[in-house]
Order: structure tokens, then sequence, then C-alpha cells
């Protein structure tokens, strides 16, 4: 019996699921490219993708899963609002899907920076103006987030904390990749890619 390299991997917005016949079952939001000779699906479906194939005890490569590990989550913690512990509760049953809708002032960024401590995974923070970009770099240099050294790599200063870094606006890590870049949203496109 011949051995399947099965593989998935982050390609420019979308997941490629390399090494299945284009006759394989039908997966979960995954479509056959022609293009490619492979199984594509947005990156939205990653979860539901690994947990098909491990329900289906398909041995696979996990290519896409390069986000870095925040072992240790926020070093300063904010005493929430009743309802931002709700909006998060809500968002967490939901499987880290979906919007949080609240009005200006009243603690958006703190239920993000919240999720991301539940998550505790690297993070894209998509801003609409460099304003904001900036807004948000500040308050994540003073919500520093523990990084894993796992995630380190060879050449580069081991972090003691995942620096924000501004992905656009002329801030000091341009097309940094750190643990919790911003960027506004077409610098964000130009880094999934990154």
């Amino acid at each position: 019996m011949a051995v399947v390299n099965v593989s998935l991997r982050f390609a420019i917005g979308t997941l490629e699921l390399r090494g299945l016949g284009q006759d394989a079952a039908t997966l979960p939001g995954v479509l056959w490219d022609e293009r490619t000779a492979c199984h594509r699906a947005p990156a939205l479906a990653y979860a539901d993708l690994v947990r098909w194939l491990t329900r289906a005890n398909i041995d696979f490569t996990d290519e896409a899963r390069k986000y870095p590990t925040l072992p240790s989550g926020a070093c300063i913690h904010r005493e929430p609002r009743p309802y931002q512990t709700e909006a998060l509760a809500a968002w967490q049953a939901q499987r880290g899907r979906g919007l949080v809708v609240l009005p200006t002032g009243a603690g958006k960024s703190q239920v993000a920076c919240m999720a991301i401590d539940a998550k505790r995974r690297g993070t894209l923070v998509i801003a609409p103006t460099l304003d904001l970009v900036r807004q948000w770099y500040a308050l994540l240099q003073t919500t520093p987030m523990e990084v894993s050294l796992e995630t380190w790599t060879p050449g580069s200063p081991p972090p003691l904390a995942a620096p924000a870094g501004i992905f656009a606006g002329g801030g000091p890590t341009p097309k940094a990749l750190r643990a919790v870049p911003t960027a506004t949203p077409q610098q964000g496109y130009c880094m999934i890619g990154a």
C-alpha cells in the first residue's frame, strides 16, 4: 500500500490540503482547486478541517499552524466590566468567532485583550485607521504577553514578552512579524502571506 503524505498549509488567505485525491470524501468547507490540484478552504475553516482529519484518522503534516504561543498570557490584568466578561463568554461559546459590538469608549479593546489572553496565540490586530493602529500599539505595550521560546527565531534576541509591532504607519517595527502585530486592513492583507 502506498503511503500518502497529506499536508495542510496556509497559502495567501486560504488553506491548501494536499495529498488527498480529487475524489476524497467530502470535507467540511473544502473545494477541489483544479489550478493547483489540491483541496482548498478559507483560512477560517482551519479548526474544523483539523478536527475532521483527526476524526477520520488521517495522518497529516500541519504546516498552517505557525502562530506563536503565549504560554502565560497577559502580564497585567485589568478588571473587566460585567458586560465585557459577558461579551467574552459569548465569543468563547461560539468557538472564538463573532463580533463584539459596543459603543465608543465602552471597552471593545479591553474585550479583545481578554480574548488574546484567553486564546494565548499570536494575533493580528486590524484597525481601520493609522491613528487606531497607533492606539492599539500603545495599548498592547501596556499589556505585554509572555512568549514561548519555542517560537523564538535563532538570530533574534530571545523574547521576554511579546512586544507589539506596527506593520503600517511608520512604527518602530515595520513588517516585523511579532506575536501581536497591529495593521490597517490593507497592510494586514499584505501580511497574511508573510
